[in-house]
């Protein structure tokens, strides 16, 4: 969306069935993402900090997996306060984000043989939104599926040459199939928790490239 900023303060309910969604990866309390980063947060705080007061409510929806916000009512002005001046909030975040998202996007990247940060870059954007997991409407599951419709070789100008299913492909030609399979699944989800039609409205995160 040609936003380049860290927003580690940012905080807010975006209705997509997630809870509050909050910081540089949009982490969520009803997904568990957010728990872990004040978990993470404790430990270099000691465990007593302004983050403390959230500790049995989002331990609570993260097992559950509740979107409630019940009980949360100070969360996003805490957020927002330590987001914007906290040090070691702000590495609390940048730790979790790059293990569950930065870290298994570059695997999966290495694996596919990509050298073009524009590729790369894209994998990240998308293990963000979508997680890494296998299914359907995750990074890997995605993968796969762009995978399945390398059918034939392809050329083109990136100057990196995949190969794919036996097939030599042009990087930016994988690339385009990829974009396609996440479109798709943007627009038409097939796992419960992401059909909320928040997804929908995203689309401009495939659309700009």
């Amino acid at each position: 969306n040609g936003d380049a900023d860290f927003h580690y303060n940012y905080c807010e309910d975006i209705n997509d069935g997630r809870g509050y969604t909050s910081g540089i990866a949009g982490f969520c309390t009803g997904t568990g993402d957010a728990w872990l980063v004040i978990q993470e947060y404790h430990k270099l705080t000691g465990g007593k900090d302004k983050m403390s007061q959230f500790d049995s409510v989002l331990a609570e929806y993260a097992q559950s997996g509740n979107s409630s916000t019940t009980g949360l009512a100070d969360y996003c002005p805490v957020w927002r306060k330590l987001g914007t001046s906290d040090k070691k909030f702000k590495k609390a975040q940048d730790t979790i984000r790059d293990s569950m998202y930065l870290s298994p996007a570059m695997v999966y990247a290495e694996k596919l043989g990509l050298r073009t940060s524009i590729a790369q870059g894209q994998l990240y954007d998308a293990g963000i939104q979508h997680g890494a997991s296998d299914g359907p409407d995750g990074l890997g599951g995605m993968i796969k599926d762009a995978n399945a419709r390398v059918t034939a070789d392809e050329t083109g100008d990136s100057g990196s040459t995949l190969s794919i299913n036996g097939y030599k492909v042009d990087e930016v030609a994988w690339l385009k199939k990829f974009l396609g399979v996440r479109a798709n699944v943007l627009s038409n989800p097939q796992e419960p928790p992401n059909m909320s039609g928040a997804w929908a409205k995203t689309l401009y995160r495939v659309k700009s490239y």
